[in-house]
Parts: C-alpha cells; sequence; structure tokens
C-alpha cells in the first residue's frame, strides 16, 4: 500500500529514450542538481530504468525509475575530467546516453573517443579545462561503474548518503507536478 502512496502528477509521459535527451533524465538531473547545489548532475541513461506514465505519481513510480541502491555523490572536478565524462557518456554504445543538468553538450556520437564532444557550457559560460566545477552523480558511476573510470580523478568527493530514489521523490512532492523541463542541453 506505502507504493501506490500518490505523490505528484506527470501531466505527460516522462520518457526515457535512450538514443538522446529525454524528459525524465532532465527532469532526475535537475533535481539532483538543484537540491545538492552543484553546477552539474550526471545520471547514466542506462540506470533510468522506467518512465513515469502520464497522471498520478506514485512511491512505486520513483522506485521503478530508480530501483538502485545508488547513492548520490557530490565531486569537484577539473574541466578536463568533467569533459571526458561528457565525452564518455554521449558515446557509450550498449547503454543509453548520459542525462545532465547545468550543462549544454554539442556531440557527434559517431566520432572517435576524446573527439564527440565538440562544445561544453556550464551555467552557459564555455567549459574551462583547467577550472574545478562541482558535479552530482551517483556512487555507481564514481566506482567505475559502466566504465565511467575519469571520475577517479576527482579533486575532492563527498558521499551524499542520500539513495537517489529518495532525493527523487523529496523532488516530486516538493514540486507537486513532476513535467519536462526545458529542452535543449543535448545537441
Amino acid at each position: 500500500k506505502v507504493f501506490e502512496t500518490v505523490i505528484a502528477t506527470a501531466p505527460a509521459l516522462m520518457g526515457r529514450e535512450g538514443d538522446r535527451e529525454n524528459a525524465l533524465g532532465d527532469w532526475m538531473t535537475d533535481c539532483y542538481r538543484e537540491s545538492l547545489g552543484v553546477d552539474t548532475a550526471l545520471q547514466n541513461g542506462g540506470g533510468i530504468r522506467a518512465e513515469i506514465p502520464a497522471g498520478p505519481v506514485t512511491l512505486r513510480s520513483i522506485f521503478n525509475v530508480m530501483p538502485f541502491y545508488n547513492a548520490l555523490v557530490k565531486l569537484s572536478m577539473k574541466g578536463a575530467d568533467l569533459r571526458a565524462a561528457f565525452d564518455y557518456g554521449v558515446g557509450i554504445e550498449r547503454v543509453a546516453i548520459a542525462q545532465v543538468s547545468g550543462a549544454s553538450i554539442e556531440y557527434d556520437r559517431a566520432k572517435p573517443a576524446g573527439e564527440r564532444v565538440a562544445a561544453v557550457a556550464i551555467g552557459g559560460v564555455p567549459l574551462d579545462d583547467a577550472r574545478t566545477y562541482s558535479i552530482a552523480t551517483l556512487d555507481f558511476l564514481t566506482n567505475g561503474g559502466d566504465g565511467y573510470s575519469m571520475f577517479e580523478r576527482f579533486v575532492s568527493s563527498e558521499a551524499t548518503g542520500a539513495l537517489a530514489r529518495d532525493l527523487l521523490n523529496e523532488c516530486a512532492r516538493k514540486q507537486g507536478v513532476v513535467a519536462a523541463p526545458a529542452s535543449g542541453r543535448m545537441k
């Protein structure tokens, strides 16, 4: 019965298309970024396990989206390593493309590794490879999951102890309406 508790409403389907930016990934990463007060956030596309259908959003809806015990981690990373994470995230062939918040990325998945990202801006400002940025992501990824080895090159790391699905639950409750943020972060 607890899983059937309605926590919000979705006016339209929150999809999770694997080969491009999607509404659910945008919403999830916005929740991570805003809740943890970081410059950017990254969610591996393969970790988004269900869509949120239009209508009532229940605890089960959130659990289905994120059934794992993944906790969020706040990292400080050099821009060059962040660029490498984005490059890797848009090029993974066997799993869905990474989803991001706080960043706009121009990419070409057909290019070789290290050359897929043509341009990156954080908060509307071009990424500076030497600058340090804050990022929220999952402990699964910081431990090398899905091959994200560049997260091992962090400047500093802070385990938040917050499970991703718990944070998404809080975000949905606070917003009351789970809707697609403006798209266009990944071109």
